[in-house]
């Protein structure tokens, strides 16, 4: 059930766009009538239906992926390139930034009506009927499915929004094409009926050169997503958006519910079921690593599985849904592998080792004994900022199995096939100077040259999506490359156990479950023996950690902290620079010293917690709102 084929590479020009957010039909229907003409070109547009996804490789300009304090940039990258950084310092507004979510997300939902609204049209000129019909249902199960995941993005975003239900004519009246936004509930409940629309057509899988679509366990997946956010404090009784509310001269609906709901956990944990069953009976389980393990601990056979979990890719049993519109390679210089691979590992010029992550972020990671580092009485919490005698940061010490899978650090393992022919090298990151400086010291061949060279300005390295197949020699550097995950089982497995600690005030039963089997591939141990006695908020907690461990740095802790509204507390104080270590000491003592990355602020603010709708739209639509604090 694994993909190897990249399906998303189509004829775009079959493809029509607007310049408005509503969806009007245009008034040229020869091109229409040649894209519906026959079922190749019929293929080809619903295809490009799905090319306006999220760039989920793109790091630079992605809404979600190096928009948290999990990633860092190099001091002197500005947002004229790194888009991202618009977002990590609050820069945007409905005048300037923020994202073109809105304008790609509506395009695409146009496109997905403009295409049900024809495929009646298409006469088969290769395939038979009955082929034709097959292929027909599946495509109209897409569209509908692209439909609904087209706004749960838009929903992830701007929360309220305008649900876009059918394919308006180019005459019809005003106040049908100017539409209001729905009231949150109310969106959940449309984008809903969309995945259940799509049900009705789509197969559990594909073969293996169309895989990568979307699937029926897709859909139930995203449902069950859908319905989590709608149960989340941000969308659920959140009294701060009591003003929050359509124009009173078009309706006045309050957008966002004042009013606890509890029963919307119990909603979410019921998809959440019936996706995992639906996946499990599909043999859909967590990846395990199934290279040699002889001589290998049980930690290390941990750390293995968290190594390779992403890196497996289309070999990995948990992959639910993955990006197919890229393949990475070196020579892509928007794209995470570019930027994150150590440099000085070769003597060619990329990759730049100029993405890493911050000292905030090892700090998130447990103890090898499952609990948060300050709250574990066997963990030397307060020496951990102390170097060992081995020159090692006694932080990057006695931590669970994922943080060696996902973390690189000065003195530590790094992965990576290079000229050597060693599969794993030690990380020299203390501060390596220029050739002619006053100061040179080339044994630091993953270290700052100077405060404008591409460095680990954080202090530490991301290894989790940097595949240890990948090979980095002098005239031979190739990209191991994997699908990004969109979804994977574990989300499923971790979703359930939020909504089921949420709903009843506990973790046992399945909650406890599905939870543990997280857990227990990650190396550590079950809840209860981690968190014997706890309280219902303190389980809470727990679930959230590890889910925001689990999934970091795959871009899922931006629409997390925010839907837990937690994000302006979590990443207050990083307004000087985010947490970091000292990337221009010499010495084990100087560059393990806690300092802020001054060049790299992040800010968040009270309106962050939703993205502005951009004021061209606002002006061009009278009826819409701006969201709260814009």
């Amino acid at each position: 059930m694994r993909i190897k084929n990249i399906f998303m590479a189509t004829l775009l020009g079959v493809m029509l766009h607007s310049c408005e957010f509503l969806d009007v039909v245009p008034d040229d229907t020869s091109t229409l009538d040649d894209a519906f003409k026959t079922e190749t070109n019929a293929g080809n547009f619903i295809y490009g239906c799905y090319s306006v996804m999220p760039a989920f490789l793109d790091f630079r300009n992605n809404e979600a992926w190096a928009t948290t304090p999990e990633m860092i940039g190099s001091p002197h990258w500005t947002s004229e390139w790194f888009y991202y950084l618009i977002v990590q310092r609050c820069n945007y507004s409905p005048a300037y930034g923020g994202s073109a979510l809105w304008k790609n997300m509506y395009d695409g939902i146009r496109n997905c009506w403009i295409f049900l609204n024809n495929i009646d049209k298409t006469v088969p000129v290769k395939w038979t009927q009955e082929e034709f019909e097959k292929n027909k249902k599946q495509w109209i199960g897409e569209a509908y499915f692209l439909i609904g995941y087209y706004h749960l993005c838009l929903m992830q975003a701007y929360g309220p929004v305008v649900i876009s239900d059918q394919l308006l004519d180019s005459d019809a009246p005003a106040e049908e094409m100017m539409q209001t936004r729905r009231p949150y509930d109310e969106c959940v409940e449309r984008v809903a009926a969309f995945f259940d629309k799509a049900l009705e057509y789509l197969p559990d899988s594909y073969n293996d050169s169309n895989l990568g679509r979307a699937t029926s366990i897709t859909a139930e997946a995203l449902k069950a997503r859908l319905f989590l956010y709608a149960a989340s404090p941000l969308y659920n009784g959140n009294t701060d958006y009591a003003d929050f509310k359509n124009k009173a001269e078009f309706g006045g609906e309050q957008l966002i519910s004042t009013t606890y709901d509890k029963e919307k956990w119990k909603k979410a944990l019921d998809q959440y079921e019936k996706a995992i069953t639906k996946a499990e009976s599909k043999n859909f389980r967590l990846y395990e690593y199934t290279g040699n393990t002889s001589g290998l601990t049980d930690f290390d056979k941990a750390v293995a599985n968290s190594r390779y979990k992403i890196a497996a890719g289309w070999d990995s049993p948990e992959l639910i849904w993955p990006y197919t519109g890229r393949k990475e390679t070196l020579g892509y210089s928007n794209g995470f592998n570019y930027h994150a691979i150590l440099h000085g590992i070769s003597n060619e010029t990329v990759p730049i080792g100029g993405l890493g992550t911050t000292l905030w972020t090892a700090r998130l990671y447990l103890t090898k004994n499952g609990k948060e580092i300050d709250k574990d009485p066997n963990y030397d919490y307060t020496n951990c900022m102390q170097v060992d005698n081995d020159e090692v940061l006694k932080l990057n010490k006695n931590r669970e199995p994922r943080f060696y899978a996902d973390l690189g650090y000065d003195r530590g393992p790094y992965e990576i096939s290079n000229a050597n022919g060693l599969d794993t090298i030690t990380i020299k990151m203390r501060f390596q100077g220029k050739t002619g400086s006053s100061y040179y010291n080339p044994e630091e061949a993953h270290g700052a040259k100077d405060n404008a060279s591409d460095q680990l300005y954080g202090g530490y390295a991301i290894k989790k999506l940097v595949n240890p197949k990948t090979t980095i020699q002098d005239g031979n550097n190739n990209v191991a490359a994997y699908p990004f995950p969109i979804v994977r089982l574990a989300e499923l497995y971790l979703g359930y156990a939020e909504a089921y600690v949420n709903y009843y005030g506990k973790l046992d039963g399945k909650g406890a479950e599905y939870f543990n089997l997280i857990r227990k591939r990650a190396g550590l141990g079950g809840i209860e023996e981690t968190h014997p006695n706890a309280t219902p908020e303190e389980l809470i907690e727990a679930v959230r950690r590890e889910k925001t461990v689990e999934f970091m740095f795959e871009g899922q802790m931006f629409w997390d902290y925010r839907r837990w509204k937690i994000a302006k507390e979590a990443w207050s104080g990083m307004e000087g620079g985010m947490p970091a270590l000292n990337v221009y000491g010499t010495t084990a003592e100087e560059f393990n010293k806690e300092v802020k990355a001054d060049m790299m602020p992040f800010v968040f603010k009270e309106e962050g917690y939703l993205y502005p709708i951009q004021q061209e739209y606002l002006n061009k639509n009278p009826k819409l709102v701006q969201n709260p604090n814009w």
